[in-house]
């Protein structure tokens, strides 16, 4: 008996040290490389300020750089009403970063000369009614196939499915959109239509063979398919905004673990990246054609590889990336393949602003200036305010930015009838332009601007836009 108390204390001991841990607002790694000291301390102001600012309950964070992770920390609540916090283990909706995992699985197969990418898909998939034109893995994986996306009120199901083939009757009587190869045309569903293609290839059921494929060999131990009858370990609860913070609904994701059912954490998604960037499991050829546009049959670019974009960051530095929605979920992850970069960005709110534009920020920090922490105020010449004009979207917008000699509040901007946008972060080490952090509820701003004659020209990145800009003190 005294050993069954004894054993009992521990326990529960261990459980409530567990709990009091995973209370409070951020969980950072125990241990980071010094020479990111800086980027990590601007980073980390920028992240707080976003949860802040777009009221976000939870974000998990993780960079990896030369196949080590190092940077991994958690932000807010994972389950706000209970007050538990965001770890670096909280399993988060990926959405649509899913494809990117599914199309490893995918080149894993040809690469074992299992799958032909340019066969017709009926090879596998047996069951699919013929649409009179040939349809094939390349298509699919590259949104060429013209298969349709979701209508109305897809994107929730409540049904449950135990096989990838079975959920295909969604769509599978539908008819194409266009002859394969002939437009671009994004597509949950013909990445569904992608699974099954994959399953009938690997001859296993399809998230038998992801563990198998992916998962396992890229030491992926906390991403899994988001079973809703499952208890699943460190999952978040998944939110929706409406006016309020609301508990998201109800969805059963069995039709789309391949294009947006999976669950993962900030960490097991840059080990993906990093280990794609090593050539761990698959080719350095397979890894070139995932991240390479594909082409329609006119020879026009799509901006689509398979499973991922590839893209020019601010620099003009090549990325590729993947970002994700879903019910009560928000992703985001990007790599620089040249530098052995990658950034995972998750939040279990579907409304959360994580974009190529966040993650290109905090990227920046990490390959400009690591040691150096760009709190810093904003040189004296250059404080005070001023009246600017930007042309965003045809629309010409007038507005006001003011610069303080604060540091860790450098300023603000506002245009319109909008919110004030709080400043965070001055880069001021380059000779020609000084640069200008901002966030704001729907998101980080760029401020790249030079002062000269009372006044600056610049250019900013908003909401995906990169504008001119110019102004002048008034």
């Amino acid at each position: 008996m005294r050993r069954l108390v004894a054993g009992i204390v521990l326990v529960a001991s261990a459980f409530g040290r567990g709990a009091f841990a995973a209370q409070g607002a951020a969980t950072p790694a125990p241990l980071t490389p010094p020479r990111y000291d800086g980027a990590i301390r601007t980073s980390r102001a920028l992240v707080e300020r976003l949860v802040s600012e777009a009221a976000l309950p939870g974000l998990s964070l993780a960079v990896a750089v030369n196949g080590a992770i190092v940077w991994s920390e958690g932000f807010g609540y994972a389950d706000v009403e209970n007050r538990i916090g965001v770890t670096p283990l909280t399993r988060f909706r990926v959405g649509s970063v899913s494809k990117s995992l599914t199309v490893a699985g995918m080149m894993a197969l040809v690469e074992a000369g299992r799958l032909d990418l340019d066969a017709s898909i009926q090879t596998h998939v047996p069951r699919f009614p013929d649409k009179g034109h040939t349809i094939t893995a390349r298509h699919l994986a590259g949104h060429l196939a013209g298969v349709r996306h979701y209508r109305g009120n897809e994107f929730i199901s409540y049904r449950t499915y135990t096989d990838v083939v079975d959920a295909l009757e969604m769509f599978a009587r539908d008819s194409l959109l266009h002859p394969p190869g002939t437009r671009y045309t994004y597509s949950s569903f013909g990445y569904n239509l992608l699974s099954a293609v994959i399953q009938g290839a690997a001859r296993e059921d399809f998230l038998t063979y992801m563990w198998k494929s992916v998962f396992h060999p890229f030491d992926m131990r906390h991403t899994s398919a988001d079973h809703s009858d499952s208890l699943i370990p460190n999952r978040a609860r998944f939110y929706r905004r409406d006016g309020q913070l609301l508990v998201a609904r109800f969805t059963d994701d069995s039709y789309k673990w391949a294009s947006g059912g999976f669950l993962s954490t900030a960490e097991d998604l840059a080990r993906f990246g990093s280990g794609l960037l090593a050539h761990r499991t698959l080719k350095p050829e397979s890894v070139q054609r995932m991240f390479t546009s594909q082409q329609t049959v006119a020879g026009e670019p799509t901006g689509y590889g398979m499973g991922w974009r590839p893209r020019k960051d601010w620099e003009g530095r090549p990325v590729v990336h993947h970002g994700g929605a879903s019910e009560g979920g928000r992703a985001f992850l990007l790599i620089y393949p040249e530098a052995d970069l990658v950034i995972a960005l998750l939040s279990n709110v579907s409304s959360a602003p994580l974009f190529e534009h966040e993650a290109q920020t905090i990227a920046h920090f990490f390959l400009e200036h690591p040691r150096d922490t760009l709190l810093s105020a904003a040189p004296i010449s250059v404080l005070g305010r001023y009246r600017f004009d930007a042309v965003l979207r045809r629309d010409t917008i007038a507005g006001t930015v003011e610069i303080t000699p604060a540091g860790r509040r450098p300023g603000w901007i506002q245009w319109g009838t909008g919110s004030a946008i709080p400043l965070v972060a001055v880069d001021t080490l380059h000779s020609d332009h000084t640069r200008f952090v901002g966030v704001g509820a729907q998101g980080v701003l760029n401020l790249w601007l030079s002062f000269q004659n009372a006044g600056f020209v610049g250019k900013w990145d908003w909401l995906g836009a990169t504008v001119d800009v110019r102004g002048r003190r008034p």
